[in-house]
């Protein structure tokens, strides 16, 4: 339970959304970006969450975004003769406020937002072969139902962000520079960076090209992401949509991927297991396949093991771009925190590259 002052703001603000009797407010400690409550109300229980608007700088838009998308999915599973009720538990639905939007502004100027708590379900940080085949199909799912949605009359609410070619020039200016000094204690993963310079525009290239079609992605397809259902186990509900925005289906595939199909989580010192799982792998793609179905073409799906290399290889980039230029965009616990990610991601982004051949082999027949 939260203190009375944090009791009455939610309450304020739930009363601009016609909502009253908020009660058991608590504070929402997973996930770092946004500020989030679950409340009780005579509405049904709420998510309350106010949007980070030094992440997100124009939450309108964000919202814009996410209620076309949300709104799509659902037109699209009534038209399959999906029920309502089924419907509730399967999107996000956002309380309208008072204003006519779906979101209000308080007297400090931040945007908050109101959506339904989905019942009887779990999130999971990590998962077995079959959370991940969970997981994959409801994100090909999602990516399915949007495949005919316009994904160019989107805001890109974070501009450039999986634009691997654009971090790629940003990372050499930051060696360049060197502003607190620290090009010398990592000049092998400098070097390992810079040793894939053809290979980090690929991507954007047949984006540009069209060879890649443009489409709607979630844009952070961790495991976490999706909620699974407590009594049947399966993923019901594809959640934290504020990164949804034009890009390509690679780009969803290959992040679950790096953060799902590693033998070691993101932030393990045990360098020499940064390897690829290949049964975690194919249990993802085997739900994805099932989910994304006929949707997908044929050169997305030979350039997936490529997805999965870029994203891997983005985040390790990252990751050392902040370490040069002195852990200014990244939270750090130690002074070396941003060095050993990147090398961990490196390294697991070499691992999938080396076996991008039998990667692609293991799903040829699924």
């Amino acid at each position: 339970m939260e203190n009375k002052e944090t009791i009455l703001k939610i309450s304020d603000i739930a009363s601009n959304f016609g909502i009253n009797e908020v009660k058991n407010v608590e504070a929402c400690h997973i996930g770092h970006i946004n500020g989030t409550f679950f409340a009780d109300s005579d509405r049904g229980r709420l998510v309350v969450q106010k949007i980070n608007k030094g992440i997100f700088t124009d939450p309108p838009s964000l919202m814009d975004n996410i209620m076309a998308v949300t709104q799509h999915i659902q037109k699209k599973m009534l038209e399959e003769g999906i029920s309502e009720q089924e419907i509730s538990r399967s999107v996000l639905e956002f309380f309208p406020a008072k204003n006519g939007k779906y979101y209000i502004t308080d007297n400090d100027g931040e945007f908050w937002r109101i959506s339904k708590f989905i019942d009887g379900t779990r999130t999971y940080d990590s998962g077995t072969p079959a959370l991940l085949t969970e997981s994959g199909y409801s994100f090909g799912r999602f990516q399915s139902y949007l495949s005919d949605f316009p994904a160019e009359t989107l805001t890109e609410t974070i501009p450039f962000f999986h634009d691997t070619a654009v971090r790629f020039a940003h990372f050499e200016k930051s060696v360049a520079s060197d502003v607190v000094s620290r090009a010398s204690k990592c000049e092998d993963l400098i070097e390992k960076v810079l040793s894939y310079k053809e290979t980090a525009g690929k991507i954007v290239s047949m984006l540009t090209s069209g060879e890649l079609p443009l489409r709607v992605i979630h844009n952070d397809t961790k495991i976490n992401n999706v909620l699974i259902d407590t009594a049947t186990g399966k993923g019901i509900c594809v959640v934290d949509l504020d990164t949804v925005m034009p890009g390509t289906l690679l780009y969803d595939f290959g992040d679950a991927i790096r953060s799902g199909a590693s033998a070691v989580p993101e932030g393990s010192l045990e360098f020499d297991k940064f390897v690829v799982r290949e049964d975690l792998y194919k249990a993802f793609y085997e739900g994805f396949s099932r989910g994304v179905g006929k949707s997908i073409t044929k050169t997305e799906e030979e350039n997936l093991p490529l997805g999965a290399f870029m994203m891997t290889y983005e985040v390790g980039m990252r990751f050392l771009d902040d370490y040069l230029s002195g852990d200014t965009y990244f939270h750090t616990e130690y002074s070396e925190h941003n060095l050993d990610r990147a090398r961990g991601q490196l390294l697991l982004a070499d691992d999938i590259m080396k076996k991008k051949d039998s990667l692609l082999a293991l799903t040829k027949n699924i």
